[in-house]
């Protein structure tokens, strides 16, 4: 990076490829009291989150009628957002933010022709990336300079596959997460029980093996930190959300991995942690 130019708020990222940087990130990242949702995930919105320095987002997609899509988590008489709503605020934040790049994670039950749709209505499908095939997973990640210079800044990821009866013929830039990415386990009630073995994504047993380095290495690291007993609470997020329990796990299961970043953290009630400094200090220092 020349000329003082920062990506995602520091300068040494603009040359970091994608894997090699950790994303501060929300679980059911729609899910916000402010918009009185009954169990919810946050205090304030996704687009307050982004503008707080959130760089990676968790969110479920479901069908609504008449083609339309929402968010959701479960139960929608519980609380729903329309998916397009929270797209036009992320398109707001990343027409107005030039230099930052966002991991958008999909928990997919609508169908994709629909879903897709609302991108394009939102004005999203310009940023998205789409990887050339030299890329991920057998090839590298770009650099976020590279991503920023071409102005890709949005890098979609869903749990649904192509070929499947959701998405049987998917957009170049939606990407099926299990070829990109693994993660941990998310289903935590103590703190205790937050450990660094690996469930979607993962090859072979929930361990990292050295022998399988190399399948994990262009693969991007979720790390599910927050606890749900029955549901989410700023309570539990308290528990877990500060320094020294969120760094050390964080730096622990980079250790356990060998040394891959972890690049999709995700907290519940973002704005009571330390999620972001974390992630920046954890990024000045590889």
């Amino acid at each position: 990076c020349t000329g003082g130019r920062r990506c995602n708020g520091l300068a040494v990222l603009c040359d970091r490829r994608v894997n090699e940087i950790v994303f501060p990130g929300t679980h059911n990242s729609m899910s916000a009291m402010e918009l009185h949702w009954v169990t919810p995930n946050h205090f304030y919105t996704l687009e307050a989150s982004l503008r707080a320095g959130i760089r990676s987002l968790m969110i479920d997609v479901w069908p609504a009628g008449g083609g339309d899509v929402d968010l959701c988590h479960g139960i929608c008489a519980l609380g729903s957002t329309p998916l397009l709503d929270e797209l036009r605020g992320l398109r707001r934040f990343l027409a107005s933010n030039t230099s930052e790049v966002v991991v958008l994670l999909l928990e997919q039950y609508s169908d994709t022709n629909s879903t897709a749709a609302v991108f394009e209505a939102a004005g999203l499908v310009p940023y998205a990336w789409t990887p050339p095939p030299s890329g991920p997973p057998a090839g590298p990640w770009p650099t976020l300079g590279e991503l920023i210079a071409n102005g890709t800044r949005l890098i979609v990821l869903t749990d649904v596959g192509p070929g499947s009866s959701l998405s049987p013929d998917p957009p170049p830039w939606y990407l099926f997460q299990w070829d990109y990415a693994f993660e941990t386990r998310y289903s935590y009630k103590r703190p205790a029980e937050m450990d660094c073995r690996l469930h979607r994504g993962r090859r072979g047993d929930s361990r990292f093996y050295n022998a399988s380095a190399a399948f994990y290495a262009n693969r991007l690291a979720i790390l599910h930190h927050y606890l749900t007993s029955p549901v989410a609470t700023p309570i539990l997020a308290d528990a877990v959300n500060h320094e020294p329990f969120l760094g050390d796990r964080l730096r622990a299961c980079e250790e356990d991995w060998d040394g891959h970043a972890v690049n999709l953290p995700a907290v519940d009630f973002w704005s009571m942690s330390d999620i972001v400094p974390t992630c920046a200090a954890m990024n000045a220092r590889r």
